[in-house]
């Protein structure tokens, strides 16, 4: 008789509610220039959908900006902001993806 490991038995545990859902993978998104004097571009023309949602969080968690993207590439203007790490949360249909920026 055969016993799996604690942890190969998680690695193949599946969800049916998250089984499609591609995460950190690169999804056609392109999130650039890093690091940034303040633009932010995401270039979103490899994936279909309905608007892709930003979530931008600051080192310390606290959320800075949240949006829908309609347009390609979308812009999101950091420059009001303080110098340092940015996380951007960016979440299709059935995909997401983070990404650390450096605002200079």
């Amino acid at each position: 008789m055969k016993h799996e490991s604690s942890l190969a038995s998680l690695r193949n545990l599946k969800i049916r509610e998250f089984e499609n859902l591609k995460m950190d993978g690169d999804m056609g998104v392109r999130i650039f220039p890093n690091p940034t004097d303040g633009k932010i571009y995401i270039d979103h023309s490899g994936i279909l959908s309905n608007g892709i949602q930003v979530l931008v969080v600051n080192a310390i968690g606290q959320q800075v900006i949240k949006t829908v993207l309609e347009t390609n590439p979308g812009i999101i203007d950091l420059s009001g902001c303080v110098s340092g790490i940015y996380y951007f949360h960016i979440t299709g249909n059935s995909w997401s993806k983070t990404e650390r920026i450096v605002l200079r």
